[in-house]
């Protein structure tokens, strides 16, 4: 492993700055910024001589190395100055498994990659995983319970080896920040951990499999789309819709959930129209929109719209690539096996979309009782909604590895 392991802080941040700081949301127990006493509510204005006003500014410069860092924070209506001492992030360790930290190379920067597998020389089945929209990391040496370290090892247990790789600028990984990546090249950095994948030692080349989540499956059927050689592509949370038209049925289905007016949701949906017209059909600026119709800039946060001007944390150009996506053209092109997993109380994708997907496919369809669109156990509709966390749903595993055991079987 060269690519170095970069300081960590034992921190997480609130999705958006304030005009007085970055909210401090959670502290890692025992983790540099609890032992320098940071607090949940906490409002970290400044890194050493750095202003701070957003949670990519504030990780950025708490990663840059080891060592002390002077902390101005706000707590309540008192400044404090606190100093942390950043150490090195420490590696996964997984009972009965091994993990190997690597990288790959792409143009001017390294990926982190993350190979958890069974324990001895294999050659072992593979899924690659390919996370949903956003920017967790997903080495979970620093998380603790997670939904994603319990299914890493669940297929583990099964024989089954995963690769993970972090996003440009999250982690270990190089370039960013991972707001302004494209997508197209965030697809490509996945489609190039992919190609690695059947070199690395212990997996079977003929036997590496895709798992996409949310819009991670979307990507995924784009690149399964183009490798002939895959042994199959699995998605959750996914679906075939274009980007406008499954804003406006996640729109309808969200506010229906929240007991919203139906006048009020009609209006609210023709209002994101607009918008998805302006900016993503005919590539038009999401700041020229906002100013030109004072109508959608009041609305802009029922849109995801914040206010740095990012749209569900990107720039328009990130958005405009997913609307022109050719997902129905990518399900009829894979020639590998495809199984469509939808989970019953997963409030952001439909029943619908995953049968589309299997029959353009010609692959398998199944559902998940009880299962929210992040992979979680919930009791009921309303919990999932709600977004509350739960463990990792036993059957996510079971059914995903049977099916990547068999594929290349006889």
């Amino acid at each position: 492993m060269t690519l170095p392991r970069r300081p960590f802080a034992g921190v997480r941040f609130a999705p958006r700055g304030t005009d007085l700081g970055v909210p401090v949301l959670a502290v890692l127990p025992g983790g540099p910024s609890d032992l320098a006493g940071l607090l949940p509510e906490d409002l970290l204005q400044r890194v050493d001589d750095l202003p701070v006003s957003s949670p990519q500014e504030a990780s950025q410069a708490l990663q840059t190395a080891p060592g002390p860092r002077a902390l101005t924070v706000l707590r309540g209506e008192i400044v404090r100055y606190l100093t942390i001492t950043l150490t090195e992030r420490p590696m996964e360790v997984h009972p009965g498994l091994q993990t190997t930290y690597g990288e790959v190379q792409r143009e001017t920067v390294r990926l982190r990659t993350i190979v958890t597998a069974p324990a001895g020389d294999g050659p072992f089945p593979a899924v690659v995983f390919l996370q949903g929209h956003g920017y967790q990391s997903v080495d979970t040496a620093l998380v603790g319970e997670s939904v994603l370290r319990d299914l890493l090892r669940a297929l583990g247990r099964l024989g089954i080896g995963v690769v993970r790789s972090e996003r440009r600028g999250v982690g270990d990984s190089e370039g960013g920040p991972p707001e302004a990546v494209p997508f197209a090249t965030e697809t490509e950095d996945h489609g190039a951990v992919l190609d690695a994948a059947r070199g690395l030692p212990g997996i079977d080349p003929a036997r590496v499999a895709l798992f996409g989540h949310s819009l991670g499956g979307a990507q995924a059927l784009s690149l399964g789309a183009e490798r002939p050689w895959l042994a199959g592509v699995a998605v959750y949370g996914a679906g075939v819709l274009s980007w406008t038209e499954y804003l406006d049925q996640n729109a309808r289905r969200h506010l229906g959930l929240a007991g919203a007016d139906p006048v009020e949701t009609e209006r609210l949906v023709r209002l994101q129209q607009r918008l998805s017209a302006r900016v993503l059909v005919l590539g038009q600026s999401l700041v020229r929109c906002l100013a030109e119709e004072p109508e959608l800039a009041r609305e802009a946060r029922h849109f995801g719209v914040d206010p740095e001007g990012l749209w569900h944390g990107h720039p328009e150009t990130y958005w405009q690539a997913v609307y022109a996506l050719p997902t129905v053209a990518h399900a009829t092109a894979l020639r590998c096996p495809l199984l469509a997993l939808w989970g019953a109380l997963d409030h952001l994708s439909s029943r619908e979309e995953h049968e589309r997907l299997a029959q353009l496919a010609h692959g398998r369809f199944q559902v998940l009782p009880g299962v929210d669109h992040q992979l979680q156990r919930q009791p009921d509709a309303r919990s999932a909604f709600e977004g509350r966390p739960g463990p990792l749903h036993p059957r996510v595993p079971e059914v995903l590895g049977a099916w990547v055991l068999d594929l290349g079987r006889g």
